[in-house]
């Protein structure tokens, strides 16, 4: 008689992305493709203009919405424009967030987030923004005055990655998983150069066909 699997403790994979880039991504491949569908259905449908749209599509999904941060029991990844950049947790030493987000292992390599940059904090605890830039308190709120990252900022990213790594070295010191070496991987990845390599040769022939 068989046994059912034993549950399994390893943590889900997080993504992160910055929520406006990726709004805004959608929202312009909407645009495009309802622009494309007019084009393609037209009585006078032209070649050149459906490339051009299509390599458009392509850039603003790679650009936009295909990069993010991965987080998961093996450590970080970052997905960028073309490289794809993974991260055991004994490699990570410590997280900027000053423009975006960059991870800095423990000889001081940096390696930068395409997917998150940094964001105006919000304000929260009975403080506000004048017009001069400058935190005020809002008047009777009993509140504490404070600040708190944007979710899929810089700033809440780095958070993230700084508590998973306390996490890892938790599971690693109680004996619950064995220690990872320090490594870091750099390739280049497939479908991100594939699909840039199609946007450059829409580009070329769309305008070749005008």
């Amino acid at each position: 008689m068989s046994s059912d699997p034993k549950p399994s403790s390893k943590p889900p994979v997080r993504t992160f992305r910055q929520r406006g880039a990726f709004v805004t991504g959608w929202f312009l491949i909407a645009i495009f493709l309802v622009v494309l569908a007019a084009i393609t259905f037209g009585s006078h449908p032209e070649a050149g203009a459906t490339l051009l749209l299509l390599a458009v599509v392509g850039a603003v999904y790679l650009s936009l919405i295909r990069p993010s941060v991965r987080l998961s029991a093996d450590g970080v990844r970052l997905d960028n424009l073309v490289r794809e950049v993974r991260l055991t947790w004994p490699a990570v030493d410590m997280v900027e967030d000053r423009w975006n987000l960059k991870v800095v292992t423990p000889d001081g390599a940096p390696y930068s987030s395409w997917a998150i940059s940094a964001q105006r904090p919000t304000m929260s605890g009975g403080v506000s923004q004048n017009a001069a830039g400058s935190m005020v308190p809002t008047g009777t709120s009993s509140v504490p005055m404070g600040q708190s990252h944007r979710t899929g900022s810089a700033g809440a990213v780095a958070a993230a990655i700084e508590q998973a790594k306390v996490d890892y070295e938790r599971a690693v010191s109680g004996g619950r998983i064995e220690p990872q070496p320090a490594q870091v991987h750099q390739v280049v990845a497939p479908v991100a150069a594939a699909g840039w390599a199609a946007v450059v040769v829409a580009v070329i022939v769309g305008i070749l066909l005008i």
